[in-house]
């Protein structure tokens, strides 16, 4: 019985080394098999697969349309009996195909000899024989037959308990036996003989409605006519996984010894002490003295299965170091991994799935997100799933999972695994925590809102300064036309006053006019700034661009104050290191730009000190340095330096009075040309400020 059972492992063998077995495959192996000559009985193999009621309709579409083997497919294949049943045990492979079409598509769970064979199998994860069966695809001749089944499970289980075989199983492979060929075939032909009767029968009493096998029918009588009495009778029941057999075997007068050895068989028979022994003793009697063709056969079949085994257990030893690899490596992954067959049950998790949702792979094995998590959660994780094995592409969710510490948002990039027929196995998920990550993204759409508030609040304010800057403009233009006239009168008018005589005017009268004068130079020095300044700001300045050389008005503005210098015995430097392009600007208002800065390193330059102007070409533009070695600026007055009307004041140090528009004026200028004004400063060590502006990109030749 091993060598038939081998074959049913050798069988199992190509679903632990692969996750799908094409229907090709299955025909290859069995044909390969030569089951006429190697297993005399067996009158097909079969493959029968486990289906729930859920994956019924797609798994006979999947028949239907599988054109391994048939060019149309099987477009009338159904599963039969008719009947809905929590879950089938489909025949869907079996081969030879031709005259067992019958017994395709039959659920063998539904007759309930057959399926009391194949849950002994599940359960104890071996072989097991049903009891007596009609054989459905049996045609003329005797009919009665019994199955030899083997289990087979998914190979990525660790089967250690009964529970664990019963969710990882897949299906069985199966033997169907016709009966009077296999135990002719086992018995041999001396039992043909006259005077001997061998009888086996289903269970353990020899009951003539349970016969299975019985030598008087194999074409010839028992004995002559008449009463013959038995010499020899003896019966045992063998106890089969699944099944047990009473075997009956019958010795008459008739029955003629050849030799002086066969003359021993009725002492070697009476030496049994049990009817079992005898049977043995007959056997091996049979085995030694008449068989040695079927001895030589089931040799040669042994090692050709002993190599197939072997190979298997190689093939099956490289699968699992395979699968311990791979289980080492999604263990490793710090992300959620996981594998789901088509209805939905786990087949396979990472250590990390284990730690966050506090599960062992044991108990999660073979059980659906309906058994672990919140119904609202399954059911979000089933659709998910169904959506991946309809589009057969890979999808990528936003799931959420309650854990400990609370609801935890996952990124779920879930894709179908296909096997060799192209159809979908299941769903493989790949699942990355973004719980910091989305409450992050919550913090900065919060703050994006509320900076867009502020920006909004920002942007009346700046529209309400602008306007406020506006008038200011042109209140400052206004009064600084309006001042002009009257402020151009009065200085005339002081002038000619301090030109008369003392008969005129009193020397001390005289004094007070020079004050006057004095105080209009100064505000009408202010107001001249002041128009100046509103029309650049406003824009109104235009610009009188004209080509011409930066060394001329340079040199005008340092002349101009080089006598005002002297007067404080403080050195004039002036320094072009390289020859200087044309350039296209408005000299005058470049000349006052200059001239503010000159007259402030002047005036804030003590005795004895030193200013210097210089220019250079510098990557493309022009740089204006003015450098004083006076008193410097200090720390609190640098922000506000530019702004209009800042005067700085220094103690100890006499300064003339200034409008206080003259650095504004400055930045003003030079920002209308395209250029920048920056300054560098030490307190005590004096200033350099330093105008950049930019050459147009057509310049005049170098002069």
């Amino acid at each position: 019985m091993a060598i038939y059972v081998n074959v049913l492992h050798g069988a199992r063998g190509l679903f632990a080394a692969s996750r799908s077995v094409e229907r090709s495959e299955w025909a290859a192996y069995i044909r390969a098999q030569d089951i006429e000559k190697r297993y005399p009985g067996f009158l097909a193999f079969e493959f029968i697969e486990r289906v729930s009621e859920k994956s019924r309709p797609r798994f006979e579409k999947k028949i239907r349309e599988d054109t391994a083997m048939s060019p149309i497919g099987y477009p009338a294949f159904r599963i039969h009996p008719e009947g809905r049943r929590e879950e089938y045990f489909v025949v869907n492979y079996i081969e030879p195909f031709q005259d067992n079409e019958r017994i395709f598509g039959f659920d063998i769970g539904s007759e309930p000899i057959r399926r009391q064979a194949l849950e002994w199998a599940r359960d104890t994860g071996g072989p097991a024989l049903t009891k007596k069966i009609e054989l459905l695809q049996a045609t003329g001749g005797e009919r009665s037959g019994f199955l030899i089944l083997t289990p087979v499970y998914r190979r990525a289980f660790d089967l250690e308990n009964l529970e664990d075989r019963r969710q990882a199983l897949l299906g069985f492979v199966s033997a169907v036996v016709r009966a009077a060929n296999f135990f002719r075939d086992i018995l041999g032909r001396y039992t043909l003989k006259p005077g001997i009767r061998v009888r086996v029968f289903d269970g353990r009493d020899p009951e003539t409605r349970k016969l299975l096998y019985d030598t008087a029918s194999q074409g010839r009588k028992s004995g002559r006519p008449g009463n013959i009495p038995v010499r020899f009778q003896a019966g045992s029941a063998l106890v089969m996984p699944g099944a047990t057999f009473y075997l009956d075997f019958q010795a008459t007068e008739d029955f003629g010894l050849e030799n002086n050895q066969e003359k021993q068989l009725p002492a070697l028979l009476l030496a049994g002490t049990s009817a079992l022994s005898f049977l043995f003793c007959l056997m091996i009697y049979f085995l030694s003295t008449s068989r040695q063709r079927a001895l030589k056969l089931a040799e040669k079949m042994t090692r050709h299965l002993k190599d197939e085994i072997e190979e298997r257990g190689r093939a099956e030893k490289e699968l699992r170091l395979s699968e311990k690899r791979l289980q080492a490596l999604v263990d490793n992954a710090p992300a959620v991994i996981y594998w789901k067959d088509g209805e939905g049950r786990y087949v396979l998790i990472n250590r990390r799935y284990e730690k966050l949702f506090g599960v062992t792979r044991r108990a999660v094995t073979g059980k659906t997100d309906f058994d672990i998590f919140e119904k609202k959660i399954a059911e979000q994780f089933c659709k998910n799933d169904a959506r991946v094995l309809e589009t057969r592409t890979a999808e990528e969710y936003e799931e959420v999972v309650g854990q400990d510490d609370g609801p935890h948002t996952y990124i779920s990039v879930k894709f179908p695994l296909f096997g060799a027929d192209a159809e979908p196995l299941g769903v493989c998920g790949i699942s990355t925590d973004i719980t910091e990550r989305k409450s992050m993204e919550e913090t900065l759409r919060r703050t994006i809102a509320e900076l867009d508030a502020s920006g909004r609040k920002l942007e009346e304010a700046n529209q309400k300064l602008l306007e406020l800057d506006h008038l200011k403009t042109n209140f400052m233009r206004a009064a600084s036309h309006e001042l002009r006239t009257p402020l151009t009168s009065i200085k005339g008018y002081v002038a000619l006053m301090l030109r008369a005589s003392d008969a005129e005017i009193a020397p001390k009268h005289k004094e007070f006019l020079a004050t006057v004068k004095k105080a209009t130079d100064r505000l009408h020095r202010l107001v001249n700034d002041l128009l100046d300044l509103s029309k650049i700001e406003a824009g109104r300045e235009r610009l009188n661009k004209t080509w011409n050389q930066p060394r001329d008005w340079l040199t005008e503005e340092f002349e101009l104050f080089k006598a005002q210098a002297a007067q404080k015995n403080i050195e004039m430097d002036f320094e072009i290191k390289d020859a200087l392009s044309k350039i296209h600007c408005d000299a005058d208002q470049l000349k006052q730009a200059v001239g503010n800065l000159l007259s402030n390193a002047v005036k804030y330059t003590p005795t004895k000190g030193r200013v210097k102007l210089s220019a250079v070409i510098e990557e493309g533009r022009l740089r204006i340095d003015v450098i004083d070695s006076g008193i410097g600026i200090r720390e609190e007055d640098r922000t506000r330096i530019f702004e209009p009307f800042c005067s700085i004041q220094h103690p100890g140090l006499e300064v003339q009075e200034s409008t206080g528009l003259g650095l504004s004026l400055v930045r003003a200028i030079t920002e209308a040309h395209g250029g920048t004004v920056t300054f560098t400063s030490r307190l005590h060590q004096g200033a350099c400020f330093t105008i950049l502006l930019p050459l147009d990109t057509e310049t005049s030749p170098v002069s």
